[in-house]
């Protein structure tokens, strides 16, 4: 694969990196079914953030940091998507120890990289102070933050997702470009705090290897290297994940029973999302006997449970081929309603959710609230790149996004029943 980085957007309020992807593969890669890889020809990727309610603070040696974190690691275009080998053109400098540390991390994480780049003498060289927490508002946040409150200690409180820290009013809010861990971590680093904090679990710091999605960030091994090299750049940032010592039931049992003011504010998902995530956040609360997140109810939970109704998913499957087929014969209002059936039935169908944008746009002619519905159905959908260059393609038209975000190939992929 070959990933060519243009030089970030840096504003006061905005870090933003765009890159083309141009896979290679073999013929092994070719014939492979794997859920996770990459559809062929050239696509547009972007990541980074935007802030709220505060002002970023850049320093040119965040930019080969942030480009090389982000790539590399579970959210990326190569982890885990069938991808062994890269190069990597980042069109501005970057610190030699930096390229080093991330062409050896993702070796542990069994890809090959080479990293093209200037190379400069960057360094961060500024005191770092105080306690940041980057905040998720789950489990893990919340009770790393109810334990040092307890240990009177105030942490700046910073988070990528403000609807789910709405009893926390003093937090520093960022918008996630991508939606990938690193976009949700890097805004915390970059307010050099002596302290950084974060959520993990206990599963997350079993070492494999090649490393699994989340041991460098969750396991001692991983923090105590991300502290050695942003030493090495100039900034002293100690790193701690406390909750990663906890299997996930006991930390819910100890928000509830030591912090039940943070507990009542928990959101580990979105309480309708049909995702193990939210099973998983049910079925640890109903073992120690506590109330269900908001939203649960038992349809949803025989829905996770995968006790289904088996005609209405096939009617389901049934409307959402129906709208594909509207879509290739431009019945557009006949595509519109096929969509709304599916995803009355099935609302974190994000395929449906972003072909129904198209089918609003195309039957309305309303290109802005297609636009916005497109967004909703891609942050469901973190690795769908076809998606991901439709959105671009309706943003476009909408005029969100300038002609230079056009890098799209012609050839859409046929539609398929898969949620």
């Amino acid at each position: 694969m070959d990933i060519d980085v243009q030089v970030p957007l840096r504003t006061t309020t905005a870090y933003e990196f765009t890159c083309e992807v141009r896979p290679r593969r073999s013929l092994r890669q070719r014939l492979s079914r794997h859920r996770g890889d990459v559809p062929t020809g050239s696509s547009e990727l972007r990541f980074g953030y935007h802030a709220t309610n505060f002002e970023i603070e850049h320093h040119d040696a965040w930019d080969g940091f942030y480009a090389l974190y982000f790539l590399t690691r579970n959210g990326g275009p190569l982890f885990a998507r069938g991808y062994d080998r890269a190069h990597i053109r980042l069109h501005f400098p970057v610190a030699t120890v930096v390229r080093r540390f991330f062409i050896r991390r993702a070796a542990d994480f069994g890809i090959d990289i080479t990293v093209e780049a200037p190379t400069a003498p960057l360094r961060l060289d500024r005191p770092t102070r105080g306690h940041v927490l980057a905040f998720g508002g789950g489990k893990d946040s919340r009770l790393i933050l109810g334990l040092l409150h307890e240990s009177g200690v105030e942490p700046e409180v910073i988070t990528s997702m403000p609807a789910r820290a709405s009893d926390i009013p003093a937090a520093l809010v960022t918008k996630s470009v991508h939606g990938a861990i690193a976009d949700r971590l890097m805004p915390g680093l970059m307010r050099l705090p002596r302290h950084f904090y974060y959520g993990g679990g206990l599963g997350e710091v079993q070492l494999r290897t090649p490393w699994q999605q989340h041991y460098d960030i969750a396991s001692r091994t991983g923090r105590d290297q991300l502290a050695g090299l942003l030493a090495t750049l100039g900034a002293e940032i100690e790193v701690h994940a406390p909750t990663v010592v906890l299997p996930a039931n006991l930390a819910q049992r100890i928000l509830y029973e030591r912090y039940p003011e943070l507990f009542a504010g928990q959101q580990s998902t979105r309480p309708e999302a049909q995702s193990n995530k939210n099973l998983h956040v049910a079925l640890i609360r109903m073992l120690h006997g506590l109330p269900l997140q908001d939203g649960m109810d038992a349809a949803l939970f025989g829905r996770l449970l995968g006790i289904t109704n088996h005609d209405q998913w096939e009617a389901t499957e049934s409307a959402f081929e129906e709208g594909c087929a509207a879509l290739v014969d431009e019945s557009w209002s006949r595509a519109r309603s096929a969509f709304e059936k599916v995803l009355l039935a099935e609302p974190e169908w994000g395929r449906a959710k972003l072909f129904a944008s198209v089918a609003l746009l195309l039957d309305e002619g309303d290109p802005a609230q297609a636009a916005r519905e497109a967004g909703e159905a891609i942050r469901m959908l973190p690795d769908d790149y076809d998606g991901q260059r439709l959105l671009v393609l309706l943003e476009l038209v909408a005029g969100l996004v300038g002609p230079r975000c056009l890098r799209l190939r012609s050839g859409a992929r046929a539609c398929r029943p898969t949620p």
